[in-house]
């Protein structure tokens, strides 16, 4: 019985064991696929920087900005896809207007395109300060590149589709994400250009803020030495056929250390200046930067359709933290006696205490910011009163200052 039983055991085995290995030839087991590779359709590949130029630091990228539709992989700023919200596809225009000033606006590049005095003629319509040519001009235009580069013609400024936000009938902000692909050591890195304006009834001065944005993603901003360069441009109004230095002019002047300076077109200055201004016959230009480093300069570069162009560049210095905050004021408006008496009052050399944009307390502009002002204009007046003595009827004595009556009206 026992021997039976273990026969039985021994037989069940072979044929158990007979069964698979038949079972193994007849239906061989499918090999198992190895795990395909994870693909992110979202994800680019890094885009290079273009070629350096020699003696530029390898951080510091090409500038050239372009539309998002484009992204041609030698770019080294271009307008971010990763964002919530889809990036503009239309230029938008917004016009702002105080009892002074008609100001249009546009979201192209977050621009001034027109801005014209509800005071003053200029033939069959009000005097236009941003003096176009062949194409529509853009003033206080934002560049990620050296002022050298500006100078030179070679760099090109923002010109995309901004995000607008109004937010009051006064102040209006754009802002735009743009992305720097080897902002991090080779990683791409965001951030976000902010311009916001501010107006106020009653002034031809306006506050500029300029704010860059890294958050955690962009940790500098080095645009072959310069966080950015601000300019304006072509040219200041009226419209005029030729600088003859006797029915029109331009002077352009800094003021550093309590002088007045006239300075070189295509020079870059040396200072920081507290104030700078292009000066024409009528009307003037003067910008107050509020950046801690800067380079300031001005061009002549032709522009079609005009006589002759008048700009300013002013260039931040690089910046090498994730945020970056700006203030400008400028003023552009009319160089008379009668603006300036709003500013300043020759009786009294305590002139902040005179300023009409400081009595106002709801007016961004504090106590300096008029004083500034009020120098500037003060200076523009007696500066080109004293160089012109020679040639013009117009007469500077101690802190009054008059034009000839066939000049009043403008």
């Amino acid at each position: 019985m026992e021997k039976n039983t273990v026969l039985a055991v021994v037989l069940s085995i072979v044929v158990l064991v007979g069964f698979y290995l038949v079972q193994g030839i007849i239906f061989p087991p499918q090999p198992i696929p190895a795990p395909a590779t994870q693909t992110n359709s979202e994800q680019t590949a890094p885009v290079q920087p273009a070629p350096q130029p020699a003696g530029v630091a390898a951080e510091a990228p090409s500038t050239a900005v372009i539309p998002v539709q484009s992204s041609p992989a030698d770019t080294a700023v271009r307008q971010s896809e990763e964002t919530s919200v889809p990036p503009p596809q239309a230029e938008e225009r917004i016009t702002v207007e105080t009892d002074l000033l008609r100001v249009v606006l546009s979201s192209a590049g977050g621009d001034v395109v027109s801005w014209k005095l509800k005071d003053h003629d200029d033939q069959d319509d009000l005097v236009e300060m941003v003096f176009s040519g062949n194409k529509e001009g853009h003033a206080f235009t934002v560049s990620f590149d050296s002022i050298e580069n500006m100078l030179a013609g070679k760099g090109s400024p923002v010109s995309n589709f901004f995000h607008v936000k109004r937010i009051s009938d006064y102040s209006v902000e754009f802002y735009q994400d743009f992305v720097i692909p080897a902002a991090n050591g080779g990683e791409p890195g965001s951030f976000r250009l902010i311009k916001r304006y501010e107006f106020k009834p009653g002034e031809y001065m306006f506050e500029l803020n300029i704010s860059l944005d890294g958050g955690f993603s962009t940790k500098g901003f080095n645009f072959n030495g310069a966080a950015y360069t601000l300019a304006f441009g072509p040219q200041i109004g009226p419209r005029f056929e030729k600088l003859d230095q006797r029915s029109e002019f331009r002077q352009y002047l800094t003021y550093t250390n309590n002088k007045v300076k006239q300075e070189k077109t295509g020079v870059v200055t040396k200072d920081m200046p507290a104030w700078a201004a292009i000066a024409g016959k009528y009307f003037t230009l003067i910008a107050v930067p509020y950046a801690p480093q800067f380079r300031l300069a001005f061009s002549e570069q032709a522009e079609e359709g005009i006589p002759s162009a008048s700009r300013m560049f002013i260039s931040r210095s690089d910046y090498a933290g994730s945020r970056l905050d700006d203030r400008y004021l400028f003023y552009l408006g009319p160089k008379s006696a009668g603006t300036l008496s709003g500013y300043y009052n020759g009786k009294n050399r305590k002139r902040a205490a005179n300023c009409r944009c400081c009595k106002n307390a709801e007016f961004p502009f504090n106590t300096s910011a008029g004083k500034r002002v009020e120098l500037a204009l003060a200076h523009v007046l007696q500066t080109c009163s004293e160089l012109r003595r020679g040639d013009y009827p117009f007469d500077f004595a101690g802190e009054n200052y008059f034009l000839p009556a066939d000049e009043k009206k403008l």
